[in-house]
């Protein structure tokens, strides 16, 4: 069900009406699930591109309609968290089913309407396990899953642009605090160094930042990537029946690019990672 969704939602060319560029830097925001612990099947980064006016208006309509409906957090923030708001964990805790929903589908009216493309990656965590059985030597080369699915969402984001004829560069914004952010950002600088990957990627810059209410539009691919990890286990346990709409109505009203990445992806970028020198072989100790 999943797989048909995204294969009906793909966006062809020409088939969106864009935002003015305005010859600066775009800006694509990223956010993952599944990298605490072995308990979650898959790993999964999502991101959002915006134009600078796309970047705006979401900004805009967060303030508006949704920052006024959540509640405060223990320090006094007001932060949007999938996981807390949709199953009504700690400050979301009072507030009751429909006014949760509600705060998620004006969340995803803001996506809609202001999001140039969008991409998820998934790394099954036993493919994952099932390439490295087979060659050990690929964990060290391949990298951690969170910054291979953040690698290929990069590649498909500027893939599309080419595709597009957009040739603007992109700032690219991933959430602080995950466990791999150090290796990911190690990564990162090398990528920064090389001409070559920094003209494919459309590379202007990167960094990583906290959520907040500064920074609104890194809560959009936190929804994308919560959204579909929950529809991946729902997918695994059909019998409890616990089918959401979300995804469908992000799909239906903005392009998406969903891909899940296989055993033998974990191969690919190990090789490729290897020619540019973004990781280095480490041999496992036994």
């Amino acid at each position: 069900m999943m797989l048909e969704i995204a294969e009906k939602n793909l966006p062809s060319k020409r088939q969106w009406m864009f935002m003015e560029w305005s010859g600066t830097a775009m800006f694509a925001y990223f956010d993952e699930t599944g990298t605490h612990g072995d308990q979650a099947p898959i790993t999964a980064v999502a991101g959002y591109l915006f134009s600078e006016s796309g970047a705006e208006l979401f900004r805009q309509m967060f303030q508006e309609n949704v920052y006024p409906l959540l509640p405060s957090d223990r320090h006094g923030n007001k932060i949007y968290h999938s996981h807390k708001c949709i199953g009504g964990y700690d400050q979301f805790a009072n507030l009751t089913p429909l006014e949760r929903e509600h705060i998620v589908t004006l969340l995803v009216e803001a996506i809609n309407k202001s999001i140039t493309v969008g991409v998820v990656l998934v790394l099954p965590k036993e493919a994952s396990a099932d390439a490295i059985d087979r060659a050990p030597g690929l964990k060290s080369l391949a990298g951690d899953a969170y910054s291979q699915c953040l690698i290929r969402c990069i590649e498909y984001m500027a893939e599309w642009l080419d595709d597009e004829s957009v040739s603007e560069q992109v700032d690219y914004i991933f959430e602080a605090g995950c466990i791999y952010q150090k290796e990911a950002n190690r990564i990162f600088e090398k990528i920064a160094a090389l001409e070559e990957l920094k003209a494919r990627y459309h590379w202007h810059s990167y960094s990583f930042c906290k959520k907040s209410a500064e920074s609104p539009q890194l809560f959009a691919p936190d929804l994308l990537a919560w959204e579909w990890q929950r529809a991946h286990i729902n997918a695994m346990n059909p019998h409890c029946k616990e089918w959401r709409l979300t995804l469908k109505t992000l799909f239906a009203g903005s392009p998406h690019i969903p891909r899940y990445l296989t055993s033998t992806s974990v191969g690919i970028r190990a090789i490729i990672n290897a020619f540019y020198g973004l990781t280095t072989y480490i041999k496992e100790e036994h």
